[in-house]
């Protein structure tokens, strides 16, 4: 097998790297499989039960002599991230079928790796029911809400749902919603979008590795993100990459009963100011139970944090506009972690702090997004 192909192109062939974490129980899977052939080049890494495959296509590659291989995932993403972009690289299979070696050759640099025949990789055939359901979405909108939520989601919990994103439709309102929660806080976020070609409602758990085979810097805003999904498997396509993962069989929780419909109090805040109050006061935080209490009264937002272990204490304030209030004062105990995300994630400079009674969760949105975080209520 020979192919030469330019080098930024190699970079973005080896995002298929993403899916691959630590050692595999078949070793087969800690190998990216290559095929060279009259279509172009298709690099294909999976871990079992989820699949990235990234294609280019024949005008983009000069295909010398096709094959197909397997490579060791982190030698050849190494080999490959070290070249020139400027230049193209040359790919050459050399060597008996038991000693094969992948020469990479740009410019002077020249690296040579262990690779194997590739028709020992398990290649997956994603075969989709008659039920089965296509959704539209644009990159631009599809990866912006997965940034607004993002921070929220949980990671190796043992409620297996909750490692990945809830994906929902709403065809009445003509609204796509993405949300993902660790248990503890919950951050969804809205986008209008045209719903008419689907019959009926959606409510998908998108797997998380899907969005790290989306590299954003490939795609341009005109991209479109195309979902296919069944009882079986879920497949996402955009550009020349491929996301196919059997679907995740755990039902995501009903968020919708958490988020609060009726508050106390509603605060208008400067999302900077709050922000560089809340990460101050946090320093002295017990890393045990951490926790910043916000007292609101007469036009000033405190922020206390108390370290019961050492005895320590740090506070600050900030000024805030009360746009509803059904009491004098307002105050809400939460992690500041929880919070620092919820700011970070808010879009414009003023956010709306939703709070009721201590011990009930509060709200973080802005009039200039479609985007709601909730967090849970902790003891100071």
């Amino acid at each position: 097998m020979k192919f030469k192909v330019d080098a930024m192109i190699a970079k973005q062939l080896v995002r298929v790297n993403t899916i691959i974490q630590g050692k595999m129980a078949n070793a087969i899977l800690e190998n990216i499989h290559i095929i060279a052939d009259t279509n172009g080049l298709l690099f294909t890494a999976s871990n079992g039960s989820q699949h990235v495959s990234v294609d280019c296509a024949f005008n983009e590659v000069e295909v010398i002599e096709e094959g197909q291989i397997i490579v060791d995932s982190k030698r050849l993403v190494s080999v490959i991230n070290a070249l020139n972009d400027s230049k193209a690289a040359t790919f050459t299979v050399q060597g008996e079928a038991d000693k094969q070696k992948l020469i990479v050759q740009s410019g002077r640099s020249r690296s040579q790796i262990q690779c194997s025949d590739g028709h020992v990789f398990p290649l997956v055939n994603v075969v989709f029911s008659s039920e089965q359901v296509n959704l539209s979405v644009p990159f631009r909108t599809f990866i912006g809400m997965y940034h607004d939520v993002a921070p929220f989601a949980a990671v190796n919990d043992v409620r297996t749902a909750l490692n990945h994103y809830n994906l929902t439709t709403n065809i009445a309102t003509g609204q796509l919603r993405l949300c993902a929660t660790n248990g503890h806080c919950v951050s969804v976020s809205y986008t209008p979008l045209d719903l008419s070609g689907l019959q009926a409602d959606v409510n998908l758990v998108v797997p998380r590795a899907c969005f790290s085979a989306l590299g954003a810097k490939c795609f341009d805003e005109k991209s479109v993100v195309n979902l296919q999904f069944d009882e079986r498997w879920f497949q996402l396509k955009c550009g020349n990459t491929t996301f196919s993962s059997v679907s995740v069989d755990q039902s995501f929780p009903d968020v919708d009963r958490v988020i609060p419909r009726m508050a106390n109090a509603e605060i208008v805040v400067n999302i900077d100011e709050f922000l560089e109050a809340v990460q101050r006061v946090s320093i002295i935080n017990n890393k045990v139970n951490p926790s910043v209490t916000c007292l609101a009264e007469n036009g000033e937002l405190r922020i206390i944090s108390n370290n019961r272990s050492t005895g320590e204490s740090c506070e600050d304030a900030v000024s805030y506009q009360m746009s509803r209030c059904d009491s004098p004062t307002c105050e809400f105990s939460v992690m500041p972690q929880y919070l620092i995300n919820a700011l970070n994630s808010a879009h414009g400079d003023t956010a709306i702090v939703k709070c009721g009674q201590p011990n009930l969760p509060i709200s973080i949105c802005t009039s200039q997004s479609n985007n709601v975080c909730v967090i849970a209520p902790c003891r100071a």
